[in-house]
């Protein structure tokens, strides 16, 4: 039987199985918003499923939808040449609050959970090489949640994105930390999805995003963002 959350050993916390499960959305920041707008909704086939407004009344957040569970979130900002316009990646929890104890009890000091802009109840922390993970559950009247079964094109390259590729990661503190898998070469999958991974990178590469297809595409959006669509990676 497998174990839930952490054991005690030798003085040591030890994650078990955590309660992690596959890829909720992953964050861009974009130079040019309408620019990376018109490449998601116009070559890929991904419909916006809504966007956020700061205090000024202006855009600061649009998300796109992959399918029921995965989105993609973009953010306008300043994006240095060359630089990883990666900001974070987000699993999903049907079990927060023992996910937000977990991760306290193996010393990350995780804040406390917030209700976001989205309705989502979540939590987000670092792993030693600054990416930020976040921990996220879709209310019931979360955007996410209402958005079930609306935006999904026909045109869209892909309904599944199959893995995140993420540049400078520390595979020791996914696996002994959070509980990640495993597999062969530098694959990662959460706990709780066998579906979803992540690909641990060498540092200085640039992050990507590839999704399940039926045939295998090559694309690079508006900010150098590559992405890929391959046949049987699922």
């Amino acid at each position: 039987m497998r174990l839930l959350g952490l054991l005690l050993f030798g003085g040591a916390l030890i994650a078990g199985e955590m309660p992690i499960g596959g890829i909720s959305h992953v964050g861009f920041r974009v130079a040019d918003l309408e620019r990376t707008r018109a490449f998601y909704s116009n070559v890929l086939g991904f419909r916006q499923a809504f966007e956020q407004k700061n205090a000024a009344g202006v855009v600061d957040l649009a998300v796109f939808k992959i399918n029921d569970d995965q989105f993609l979130e973009f953010a306008p900002g300043v994006v240095e040449s060359g630089a990883d316009p990666f900001t974070h990646v987000a699993f999903l929890t049907d079990q927060l609050e023992e996910m937000r104890r977990l991760i306290d009890q193996l010393g990350l000091h995780p804040p406390e959970l917030r209700t976001g802009r989205d309705r989502t109840r979540n939590f987000s922390i670092k792993d030693p090489d600054g990416h930020r993970v976040e921990l996220i559950r879709y209310e019931a009247d979360s955007l996410q949640a209402l958005a079930r079964g609306k935006f999904a094109d026909d045109r869209r390259v892909s309904s599944h994105l199959h893995h995140l590729g993420l540049a400078g990661v520390e595979r020791s503190f996914w696996v002994e930390k959070l509980g990640f898998v495993a597999i062969e070469g530098n694959m990662l999958h959460p706990p709780q999805s066998a579906k979803d991974f992540i690909e641990a990178l060498p540092a200085g590469s640039r992050s990507y995003l590839s999704f399940d297809g039926k045939q295998d595409r090559d694309f690079k959006d508006p900010d150098g963002i590559v992405v890929k669509v391959r046949r049987g990676s699922s």
